[in-house]
């Protein structure tokens, strides 16, 4: 029988995949005219990256990055170690999508002792 940590891990690695798999799909709506595929594939790909955020096993904060006359979603991850070693912008362009920022960036400065900022 899993336990109930091994399954916020599965939660949070099927969310993540989940992300990735809808941010290919709005690469694919993109070039379509029609941007109703587009904002549909984008808010389900930001759904399940939410809902990696809610179940990994990290510190996450939300944040309002200032954009103009808006603001940006962003996410702070945390290390949670009193001897963090600064702090990591990663910023993935207007067409990456944020589970690759993960993959590329956010994990491995985690790993390495900083924190790590990302926006969408």
């Amino acid at each position: 029988m899993p336990t109930p940590s091994s399954l916020l891990v599965s939660a949070a690695s099927a969310y993540l995949r989940a992300s990735t798999y809808f941010a290919k799909a709005v690469d694919a709506a993109g070039s379509l005219s029609d941007d109703a595929r587009l904002d549909a594939s984008f808010e389900q790909q930001i759904a399940a990256w939410e809902g990696f955020v809610a179940y990994a096993d990290v510190h996450v904060e939300r944040v309002d990055i200032p954009y103009e006359e808006s603001s940006l979603p962003g996410y702070v991850f945390h290390t949670g170690s009193p001897t963090r070693r600064g702090t990591i912008v990663a910023v993935n362009g207007s067409d990456g999508p944020l589970s690759s920022v993960w993959v590329a960036c956010i994990a491995p400065g985690l790993a390495r002792g900083y924190d790590v900022v990302v926006f969408d």
